[in-house]
């Protein structure tokens, strides 16, 4: 009997689910979770900062419609295809120069789509081209940066 009960705690012990419960396993988890959240919080503070910017340059007011209709538009493209292509994985934070690169490609991916969505739908009257192509080259700009600063 006593057997049966030690080789049951061993197994317990080793189980993938006790492993999970492991106080090390757990906080480095957190730790991973919080990192891609400043990742993700960071990106988007960027590139706002970015349509800010392109909107000063254009028209001399940060809060102008233009630049931030823009960002809610490239935001969540660039957010998709980042989470899809690795920008916000495991990879992007153990290699800086694979997260500078995979979040350049997602950048670009996203500034091809939205460009695509608003010349199809001809909407050219509802945004500014200059603060779209200022705003983009300046996202690039600040997310490079800021990728290659941390890393």
């Amino acid at each position: 009997m006593n057997q049966i009960a030690g080789r049951l705690e061993v197994e317990a012990e080793t189980s993938p689910l006790a492993a999970a419960r492991a106080p090390g396993r757990s906080d480095f988890s957190r730790l991973r979770l919080k990192l891609y959240g400043l990742i993700i919080l960071a990106d988007a503070v960027l590139m706002a900062a970015a349509f800010l910017a392109a909107n000063i340059l254009r028209y001399g007011q940060p809060l102008e419609a233009y630049g931030i209709n823009t960002f809610l538009v490239l935001w969540p493209i660039y957010a998709a295809v980042g989470l899809n292509g690795g920008a916000y994985s495991m990879g992007a934070l153990a290699s800086p120069r694979r997260s500078l690169a995979v979040s350049v490609q997602a950048l670009l991916f996203a500034i091809v789509v939205a460009t695509g969505l608003f010349f199809t739908l001809k909407i050219g009257e509802d945004f500014s081209r200059l603060v779209f192509g200022f705003g983009s080259i300046i996202s690039l700009l600040f997310i490079t940066a800021a990728r290659a600063a941390v890393g």
